[in-house]
C-alpha cells in the first residue's frame, strides 16, 4: 500500500509541474488532453491517469485512440456544426435589397411596415423556403435590420 501511495503522489507531482491537472465539471483543455497521451505513451496507467485527472475512464481512451490515429491535432476541439443555412449569401443579398428598397405594399402586402411574418411570406415566395418566425427574426438580425416603432 505505501507504494501505491509513493507511485500515485510521484504521478501527481509530474501532472502538477505542468499546471495540466483538470477539474471535475469541466471540459479538458487541448494540453491536458496532450499529456495524459503523452504520459500514457510514456507506460503510466490509462486507469491512473483517468483517476488523476478526474476524467472517466473511456473518455482517456477516446483521446488516446484519437492521439494514436490522428497525433497531436487529433485532441484539439472541433468546433460543433450546426445546419446548414437555408439561405445563401447571394439570396441573403437579394432579401436586404427587396426589404430595404421597397414599401410592401409594393410587393402585394396589405401593410405599409414589414413584419416578421411578411418577410417570412416574400421568403417563401421568392426563394421557395419556408421559415419560422424566429428564424426569420435572426435572418433579419443577420442581415442589420432591427424592429423600428413606427411614427403616427
Amino acid at each position: 500500500m505505501i507504494q501505491f501511495v509513493h507511485r500515485f503522489s510521484d504521478f501527481c507531482w509530474h501532472l502538477w509541474d505542468d499546471r495540466c491537472v483538470a477539474r471535475l465539471g469541466r471540459r479538458a483543455s487541448f494540453e491536458e488532453r496532450l499529456r495524459a497521451c503523452q504520459l500514457i505513451e510514456s507506460g503510466k496507467s490509462p486507469d491512473l491517469v483517468a483517476e488523476i485527472l478526474g476524467f472517466g475512464r473511456a473518455t482517456v481512451f477516446g483521446w488516446l485512440q484519437d492521439y494514436r490515429a490522428l497525433g497531436p491535432e487529433g485532441l484539439r476541439t472541433k468546433k460543433t456544426r450546426g445546419p446548414a443555412a437555408r439561405l445563401d449569401d447571394a439570396q441573403l443579398a437579394r432579401l436586404y435589397a427587396l426589404i430595404a428598397g421597397h414599401d410592401p405594399r409594393q410587393l402585394s402586402f396589405g401593410f405599409a411596415l414589414w413584419t416578421r411574418a411578411m418577410v417570412a411570406e416574400l421568403i417563401r415566395r421568392e426563394f421557395k423556403v419556408k421559415l419560422s418566425l424566429v428564424s426569420v427574426g435572426r435572418v433579419l438580425a443577420k442581415l442589420g435590420m432591427s424592429p423600428q416603432r413606427p411614427l403616427y
